[in-house]
């Protein structure tokens, strides 16, 4: 008896073969839904992203923006896919910074104007689909419900743990919902209220591989992005948080400040976090818990500005414990126990230590006690 001939099968053939964990309601196919993405060099998680939101999907619009690793043709693997490549727009040139760097919104909303659905669900090419009960049919129960949008799921595996938020990710075509910003792109023209779908997007994303990549991309374009927009706030908002993570704190409180043009915006309430942090490391404690609780009064209600409350009010028992005055009070009378903070933070449930303090001379001789580093 002969062998049979190997059947080979195409890349797309054989993720279609696995065994996926959809399961789909049955629908009317009312509405039809286009995935949008803009990728490059995404050859490593393409075909895995492309097999999973091509089951939810009638069709995928695939922006390639000068892929140089094979990605366009996995995408060609798939009959729902659409794929263009233009030449990105770009926000910075080569001439400007030594790299092309594109325009994310422009060019997400390139993506958007080629969807011919009636919805548009947002997807990156590192991003699984991992679970879903139905998309067309909550779809229905939005639009009976008159909701644009909707948020979904993200898990993201970042360093070996897993975090766990919520992105608008799908939303009605045509109804003036854009995306803007050329860097940290966000969607706008969002006026009336959204929904939530029981929908998860899974992604790999690495912090530690790539957060490097995305603050030198970021820097040079923010910069830009601040100098032709003097008046908009949100290049100086991530401008501050970029310079904080990078401990350039003098740059941090600048750009902080800046960003608070409109200090009761609730959308910027982080900016006072970052400068805040940023004055304790280079003015003390006494200057941030100034500009602390004059954001509490504005925010009473921002869980960060909370939080440095309680860690601010731990500093000032650290310092006072530790202090020459307190020494004859930190031992029990009659047990002579010393206090243990440690275990007092535990009962609590603070880590511990929250915080290294450390004393610098003042120019009159005096002590303030500021941030070890």
């Amino acid at each position: 008896m002969k062998k049979q001939p190997r059947v080979r099968r195409t890349r797309a053939q054989k993720l279609k073969k696995r065994k996926q964990t959809f399961q789909l309601a049955k629908h009317n196919h009312k509405y039809t839904v286009s995935a949008c993405m803009i990728v490059k060099n995404e050859s490593q998680g393409i075909g895995k992203s492309l097999a999973s939101v091509s089951q939810i999907v009638d069709e995928i619009i695939v922006v390639d923006t000068g892929s140089t690793d094979g990605t366009q043709d996995i995408c060609k693997e798939f009959e729902k896919v659409k794929l263009f490549e233009p030449e990105p727009i770009l926000f910075m040139t080569v001439k400007e910074d030594g790299f092309n760097r594109i325009d994310f919104s422009a060019n997400r909303n390139r993506a958007a104007s080629y969807a011919t659905g009636d919805w548009i669900f947002i997807l990156d090419g590192d991003e699984i689909i991992t679970q879903t009960d139905g998309l067309h049919h909550h779809i229905e129960e939005l639009e009976k419900r008159n909701l644009p949008y909707a948020f979904i799921d993200i898990i993201s595996d970042d360093n070996g743990g897993m975090g766990h938020f919520s992105q608008i990710r799908l939303h009605k075509n045509n109804v003036g919902i854009k995306w803007s910003n050329p860097v940290h792109n966000a969607l706008g023209g969002i006026e009336a209220d959204g929904g939530k779908i029981p929908l998860q997007i899974y992604t790999s994303y690495k912090k530690d591989v790539r957060s490097q990549e995305k603050i030198d991309r970021a820097e040079p374009m923010l910069l830009k992005a601040a100098r032709l927009y003097p008046e908009e706030t949100w290049p100086a908002y991530y401008l501050a948080g970029l310079y904080l993570g990078k401990s350039e704190v003098e740059k941090a409180k600048m750009w902080a400040r800046r960003a608070l043009k409109n200090p009761k915006d609730v959308k910027l309430a982080r900016a006072w976090f970052i400068l805040i942090h940023s004055t304790l490391m280079t003015e003390g404690l006494d200057e941030a818990e100034k500009i602390l609780y004059h954001a509490l009064c504005l925010h009473p209600n921002y869980p960060d500005l909370g939080w440095l409350r309680t860690v601010y009010a731990l500093a000032r028992w650290e310092i006072t414990i530790n202090s020459e005055e307190s020494n004859e009070y930190a031992t029990h009378p009659q047990k002579s126990l010393l206090i243990n903070r440690k275990e007092i933070a535990n009962e609590l449930h603070i880590p511990w230590p929250f915080v290294s303090i450390k004393t610098v001379e003042r120019s009159n001789g005096g002590e303030q006690p500021t941030v070890r580093n």
